[in-house]
């Protein structure tokens, strides 16, 4: 893996510039640019640094290795943010707890439209109510995965 490219091809879909990247890592604006071009090899404490400034983890750093063009644009913007992590760490929990992708996909569906209600007839969004009614979903949900196993 080229660090210095996958960095810079990160910082430029997101619209950093190589000094701001500088000044939110900690790191020199000279380093950075060594990194990019592959001058250097950063260290972990430094792509650690790198990374939070990118908004991203280690783990999305490694695991997207084709970059911005494997992805569409929109998603890959999603999957690199840090800020998005307990989702998919909730998506992987239920995966390991047996839910199949069409499952959880259906269950994601369910609670965007339970959302999307929610913000028709009130024009905003009660957490008490989709919260119920999200309760209601996964039980319903649950029941059909048992009932489906025995």
């Amino acid at each position: 893996m080229d660090y210095g490219k996958r960095i810079k091809d990160i910082r430029e879909s997101i619209g950093m510039s190589g000094r701001a990247l500088a000044l939110k890592s900690g790191l020199d604006p000279s380093q950075i640019n060594k990194i990019e071009h592959s001058v250097n090899k950063p260290s972990l404490d430094s792509l650690e640094s790198i990374c939070d400034a990118l908004g991203i983890s280690l783990t999305g750093f490694f695991s997207i290795e084709q970059g911005p063009s494997a992805l569409p644009p929109d998603l890959y913007e999603f999957v690199i943010k840090k800020e998005n992590r307990d989702l998919f760490r909730c998506i992987a929990e239920m995966k390991e707890k047996g839910y199949t992708s069409e499952g959880i996909t259906d269950i994601l569906g369910s609670l965007q439209k339970i959302v999307d209600d929610a913000i028709k007839v009130n024009n905003q969004v009660s957490f008490t109510d989709v919260q119920e009614d999200t309760n209601k979903l996964l039980k319903d949900f649950t029941n059909k995965k048992n009932k489906k196993s025995k």
